[in-house]
């Protein structure tokens, strides 16, 4: 389960609304990383539709096919339940802080 404060963007605090400035990471060549703030984006776990939400990219059916979420200080481990999202392709997360094993469940998406 991922735990904590997101670096931006993640579910809405009971004071806040849908929007949010997305601090996207950038990664230099010389390895560093900077992040640049993105006005305007859709909050995860918002009221709009997921396809909505920054990182989260849909198919034409609009459902889930893609989840990037790089730098964003998610820590815990990742969910076994994205594996229910059956049309998933690609998952990317890097930069965070996750902990433990990839969840068994991965091992059956096709």
């Amino acid at each position: 389960q991922v735990n904590g404060a997101w670096r931006s963007c993640g579910q809405p605090e009971e004071n806040e609304d849908d929007f949010c400035i997305f601090q996207r990471v950038n990664r230099l060549e010389d390895d560093t990383q900077v992040y640049v703030p993105e006005p305007g984006a859709v909050r995860w776990l918002s009221g709009f539709h997921e396809c909505e939400w920054i990182g989260n990219q849909c198919d034409d059916l609009l459902e889930t096919a893609g989840i990037e979420l790089w730098g964003q200080d998610l820590a815990g481990t990742i969910p076994s339940f994205l594996t229910e999202l059956s049309l998933l392709q690609s998952i990317s997360l890097a930069y965070n802080d996750f902990t433990g094993s990839l969840p068994t469940e991965f091992a059956s998406m096709r």
